[in-house]
């Protein structure tokens, strides 16, 4: 087919010199959209080059789909600057297509636009909703929406990424911090057991809960202390002893999380909960290293 076009494009061009007489404008239009279809894509911007001057003395309007021939032109020979300033032509005239939205966006990250990157993709994923092709560049939008912190959109974009994407260590600590900063503490428990599936040593995920657990734990003991305090019966003194066993089981989940923090960099930051911890469990000796070491 490609073959057939060449021949063709060749035959035209034959035609049209053989022709002593000024060419039409229609006629370098007509050159250049031959020497596209045939693959020649120089010889098609010298064409539609010639054909937007002419167009312009006579105060006519060039029409989007020649920018955007052009645009396609100038990407085909890796001029990628020209060809972006051409569709920007066509997209400033109403023009607009996933392929067009796809360069753009590329080259805005490359020359670190973040702003019209961002416009870029939301255009590519208005027009490619319901194509399982545009997953790669989903991904890509929720990135650009971390970056420029728009966080309800990212958390919304979230379940339409593809499974490989939103199951990577690295995204879904992207994810975790989106939803710390919205304050889904809900979610962030669920975003830190997969990140610990994924990781032990994953410090985002090991803190979230080892603070989780322990203010649980915590609260738990206090209030338990302060309603027994408030009225010392023997039903209440049961109630309480119940609710030190729960506590006390999440300390211990706590300080099995906090354990590995210790170990990892910056571990002495967890010093105080350690102590108290282990004042919890009356182990007097540890809790005062820990309150020694409290920065």
């Amino acid at each position: 087919m490609k073959r057939i076009q060449q021949i063709l494009f060749l035959a035209t061009l034959t035609l049209l010199i053989s022709c002593s007489a000024p060419k039409p404008v229609a006629q370098y239009n007509q050159l250049a959209n031959n020497a596209f279809d045939s693959g020649y894509y120089q010889k098609a911007i010298s064409y539609y080059d010639q054909f937007i001057y002419e167009e312009k003395l006579k105060g006519n309007i060039i029409t989007p789909d020649v920018f955007v021939k052009l645009a396609q032109s100038y990407y085909a020979i890796g001029q990628i600057n020209t060809a972006v300033l051409q569709y920007e032509k066509a997209k400033d005239m109403g023009y607009e297509s996933p392929e067009m939205y796809r360069v753009l966006s590329r080259w805005y990250a490359e020359t670190d636009n973040l702003s019209r990157e961002l416009s870029a993709l939301e255009a590519y994923d208005r027009l490619t909703r319901k194509d399982l092709d545009s997953l790669e560049m989903k991904n890509r939008l929720f990135n650009v929406y971390i970056k420029s912190e728009n966080r309800e959109k990212a958390k919304v974009v979230w379940p339409q990424l593809s499974r490989e994407f939103k199951a990577s260590e690295e995204n879904l600590n992207k994810f975790f911090v989106l939803n710390k900063t919205l304050t889904n503490d809900q979610e962030c428990d669920e975003i830190a057991e997969k990140l610990i599936l994924l990781n032990q040593s994953n410090a985002v995920a090991l803190e979230w809960l080892a603070k989780k657990y322990y203010n649980a734990a915590e609260d738990r003991y206090q209030k338990s202390m302060a309603n027994y305090n408030s009225n010392k019966t023997n039903s209440q003194y049961k109630i309480l002893l119940k609710e030190l066993d729960q506590s006390t089981a999440d300390f211990k989940v706590s300080l099995k999380y906090f354990d590995k923090l210790w170990n990892m960099e910056n571990g002495k930051k967890y010093a105080a909960y350690l102590a108290n911890i282990y004042a919890r469990f009356d182990d007097k000796a540890k809790s005062d290293y820990f309150k020694s070491l409290v920065q």
